[in-house]
């Protein structure tokens, strides 16, 4: 099972100490039985045996220690996964195409690192002791051959049989709690609807009982449902398995007594027997978990794959590039229905990219930093073809301020100069002292331009050679836009960096502006 094999790969270091101390509790588990059995056999009347007892006794100790251990170890490596695995998804994240994140949504991917990392630190315990219980099993199994070859070769062909019915009944529940799970992961969507359009709800009550008591009540009425069928189905699987082993039971004591060669073996085999269903009953409720573990760890690697399917770079690979550029050119590059685009950008310019809400503007803009990658046209740095296996080099080339540009908590990735150099910076933003000392997201969590300015100022500390602003000005109050035009641009201008904004406004910057530029669906872009 998945789970199992990573669990147990997980750490070369760790996997022999862990098998260890799960061979010892199964073998001292089987010393247990096989020590109870012999003095059963012995029957009544018997003196008090100091050293059988003294030998129970530590037998019992090394099960309770060799468990205890098995379980720190399997902490210590479920953690150690979970870290491999968070590592992993976050890599394949960063590698992705921003499309490809855009269509799976980060709802989704949140939900399915979160389920992963619940549902796997729950079921380390229960698949240890499930492996635990599966050696002592073998061991009994071994014990009962000794003991009788024919009641051996019986218990193995019912047992056989019963696990082939558990299996039968068992794939129709883990079918349906696939479906389950898909279901809940639309009312999840639904729910992140819910979030995002708080402001837009509560204006407005009929939108939210449309959304809630229509859409939400049927997505969680499906799930609801398909995790009940799934949980019927999963009960009557176990009650064949458990089925199966009291008729193994029931063979033993009543149909095969007859074969043994004595009253002391039939007597050995029944308690063996007996003690088996409470090793299966160990084992039945370990399986429901290490199913939950193997079924999300499958969605994690459906997501990985669907998002290393289009991954397009190496996390570290931009420090392969300088920093620096002396014509960026843009041919006739095409992202789905947006462009086809041409543009090309030299040091120092100020680039206006101008047009109504819907024309391309930030479609262009995500195809010039690499955020998008073309389907067709190309991409010349200084005369050199961009490539794929480029791009993460060629982004180091912008800092921009997109329209949903995110603020961090902190300011990630800038030095110690740049971080103190902040607080300044958002005062020459406009914003007030005692706001540009808290933490980015905190400054104006309410109002998207002040975000914007923000994002703006983390943008001028990363100090790249083409800062790109998407409607950044929009909504922006006189007193900023003056001091953009007449202070912030000049200094950008003065220090060789390339500016390109853009907006719907067909008056804003006209004079300041090096060039327009006017994209259009599906048409040719022109330059004025």
């Amino acid at each position: 099972m998945r789970f199992l094999q990573l669990l147990l790969g997980s750490d070369a270091r760790l996997r022999p100490r862990l098998i260890a101390w799960m061979l010892a509790a199964s073998l001292s588990t089987m010393a247990a039985i096989a020590l109870i059995s012999e003095m059963v056999g012995q029957g009544a009347g018997q003196p008090v045996r100091l050293q059988q007892l003294g030998l129970f006794l530590f037998i019992s100790a090394l099960i309770v220690f060799s468990q205890y251990s098995a379980l720190n170890l399997t902490t210590e490596l479920v953690e150690r996964t979970l870290d491999r695995l968070q590592g992993e998804l976050a890599g394949v994240f960063r590698r992705a195409d921003l499309a490809a994140v855009e269509r799976i949504g980060t709802a989704r991917i949140y939900g399915v690192l979160s389920r992963t990392t619940t549902v796997l630190g729950e079921a380390g315990a229960p698949a240890i002791h499930g492996l635990i219980t599966g050696g002592v099993m073998i061991c009994l199994g071994a014990y009962v051959l000794y003991l009788s070859p024919f009641a051996f070769i019986v218990m193995v062909m019912l047992a056989v049989g019963t696990v082939y019915l558990f299996r039968h009944y068992m794939r129709p529940a883990e079918d349906e709690q696939q479906r389950a799970r898909e279901a809940e992961q639309r009312y999840m969507e639904l729910f992140v609807q819910l979030l995002d359009g708080f402001k837009e709800i509560k204006l407005n009550w009929r939108r939210g009982d449309d959304l809630q008591r229509g859409f939400m009540a049927a997505a969680n009425a499906e799930t609801r449902r398909r995790k009940h069928d799934a949980m019927k189905r999963a009960n009557r699987a176990y009650s064949v398995g458990f089925a199966g082993f009291y008729l193994l039971l029931a063979t033993v004591v009543f149909a095969l007594p007859q074969y043994f060669s004595s009253h002391e073996s039939a007597t050995k085999i029944t308690y063996v027997t007996i003690f088996l269903l409470a090793t299966v009953n160990v084992l039945m409720r370990a399986l429901p978990m290490l199913a939950r573990a193997n079924a999300a760890l499958g969605e994690l690697d459906r997501l990985e794959d669907q998002l290393a399917a289009e991954g397009v770079d190496a996390v570290d690979a931009e420090h392969a590039w300088p920093r620096r550029f002396d014509e960026l050119r843009l041919h006739g590059i095409v992202h789905g229905d947006e462009g086809p685009f041409d543009l090309d950008l030299r040091p120092g310019e100020l680039v206006v990219v101008r047009g109504p809400n819907g024309s391309g503007k930030t479609a262009l803009l995500r195809l010039l930093t690499g955020l998008y990658v073309s389907t067709h046209g190309h991409v010349e740095w200084d005369g050199r073809r961009v490539e794929v296996a480029d791009l993460p080099g060629y982004r180091a080339l912008f800092a921009a301020v997109f329209e949903d540009s995110h603020v961090f908590d902190r300011p990630y990735g800038l030095d110690d100069d740049a971080r103190a150099r902040l607080p300044g910076l958002l005062r020459e933003l406009g914003i007030d002292e005692a706001a540009s000392q808290r933490p980015p997201h905190q400054i104006a969590p309410a109002s998207s331009a002040l975000r914007r300015r923000v994002a703006l100022a983390m943008a001028l500390l990363d100090a790249r050679p083409v800062l790109i602003l998407d409607d950044t000005l929009a909504g922006q109050d006189a007193g900023f836009v003056a001091y953009f035009r007449d202070h912030l641009l000049p200094a950008l201008r003065a220090r060789n960096v390339c500016v390109v904004i853009a907006t719907a406004d067909d008056t804003l910057l006209r004079d300041e502006a090096d060039r327009e530029v006017r994209p259009g669906r599906q048409l040719p872009l022109t330059i004025e």
